[in-house]
């Protein structure tokens, strides 16, 4: 299996019918997308393109297909779910599906982690802590809490909210300037002793009353899957909750 062949021979055969109409992501609009391999199959841990190239998907789709491609009994599970109903919201209506997807999570989540909201996305799922948090100290009485900090090269989405807490510039300067109050502190790879002070140090110069949260990725992906000291999150944690920030 020849993993990578292939790559730029797409240019001299003639493109799929929509190659004109596809806007991709993360894609510069200069670059010749017809030549971009078209991926249509995949089994386990790799995907196949239109001309019988197999790459291996180290992505898993996006982070979405981590128990890999074309597993049958998950496409039957869909299947059986789709005939008997295709979608309901949970705007003050319940269903059994997202009942018991919530109480697993309860089951296997830390500590008091005993309530979900479902989203779409890791965009919307940003956008929504924000929105909670912002939510929440209004209504304990201190609305003044707006302020969002998170970490320098942290990537949290790129929807509008979600791109400000990212801490990648080059993501950020096309769509500038973004909504306000967001600040960002060193990583943990950028200073692994003094991290966690920093949050605390921006907490105290933005003023403990404004601040709203801090978000932080567990294992920060961007920059190289980098992993905090031992005792930096239970440092963060006491740090949060003497000055009555959300983690």
């Amino acid at each position: 299996m020849d993993v990578m062949r292939g790559l730029g021979e797409h240019g001299d055969s003639t493109p799929l019918s929509g190659v004109e109409n596809l806007m991709l992501h993360f894609t510069p609009y200069a670059e010749d997308w017809s030549k971009l391999p078209v991926i249509v199959s995949g089994e386990g841990c790799y995907v196949t393109d239109d001309r019988g190239n197999s790459y291996i998907d180290g992505l898993a789709g996006l982070f979405t297909t981590q128990v890999g491609h074309g597993r049958s009994e998950l496409a039957e599970v869909a299947a059986g779910q789709m005939k008997e109903l295709g979608f309901f919201p949970n705007w003050s209506f319940q269903h059994p599906r997202s009942l018991e997807l919530a109480a697993k999570i309860s089951e296997i989540a830390p500590g008091d982690l005993n309530s979900t909201f479902f989203v779409s996305s890791g965009s919307e799922a940003v956008e929504t802590v924000i929105k909670l948090a912002r939510q929440y100290h209004k209504t304990n009485g201190e609305p003044g809490r707006y302020k969002i900090i998170s970490r320098d090269v942290a990537y949290h989405g790129t929807t509008m909210g979600a791109l400000s807490v990212t801490g990648l510039p080059v993501f950020k300067a096309p769509f500038e300037p973004l909504p306000s109050g967001f600040f960002h502190v060193k990583n943990t790879q950028q200073d692994p002793e003094g991290a966690a002070d920093a949050i605390e140090q921006m907490i105290e110069a933005e003023g403990p009353e404004l601040v709203a949260a801090v978000i932080l990725e567990p294992v920060q992906n961007a920059g190289g899957c980098l992993v905090p000291p031992p005792d930096y999150w239970k440092k963060v944690r006491e740090i949060c909750d003497r000055h009555g920030v959300l983690l």
